[in-house]
């Protein structure tokens, strides 16, 4: 499948359709032509917040939401927390941690554990705040899964030219 833009019906209507049914959705942005480790995560609740992403995303960006229910476990990064997100990671094999933002919806520290050192490191470093917990999100699935969909930030004419990731 080709790539798709973010402007086109084909990406923005399966999310907004989503959104007005007052769903939460993780939205990853990658930045292309950045070393491969430049992006933002963001969980939305309206058509204003995704309209604010991809109004403000550059071009080339990957932008990938994901249609289910992602970082379920929630609350303040404690000892309790620590414990159900050591279950998780022994189910899921790697999650993703971060916290939640006081204002805004862009997730702040955010990082993959796929070991328990890595974990525990996370838990310490951010002890106190407000984090999301959950399976790392599957982005590179293609268009067309029932997971994810992705799209392109086009040029000026409208036409996606892919960058490196």
């Amino acid at each position: 499948m080709d790539p798709i833009a973010t402007t086109v019906t084909e990406f923005a209507v399966p999310i907004r359709n989503l959104l007005a049914q007052d769903q939460e959705l993780l939205v990853l942005c990658r930045y292309a032509n950045r070393g491969g480790n430049a992006y933002d995560w963001w969980l939305i609740r309206t058509d204003a917040e995704l309209h604010t992403i991809l109004a403000t995303a550059p071009f080339q960006a990957s932008i990938s939401v994901f249609l289910e229910p992602e970082l379920p476990l929630r609350g303040i990064a404690n000892p309790t927390l620590l414990e159900r997100a050591l279950q998780l990671l022994e189910a899921e094999g790697e999650i993703l941690v971060a916290c939640l933002p006081e204002d805004g919806n862009q997730l702040e520290n955010v990082s993959g554990a796929d070991e328990v050192a890595d974990l525990i490191k996370w838990f310490h470093d951010y002890e106190g705040t407000r984090a999301a917990i959950g399976r790392y999100p599957p982005f590179w699935l293609r268009n067309g899964s029932s997971v994810v969909i992705t799209g392109y930030v086009p040029d000026a004419h409208g036409i996606v030219r892919m960058g490196s990731f």
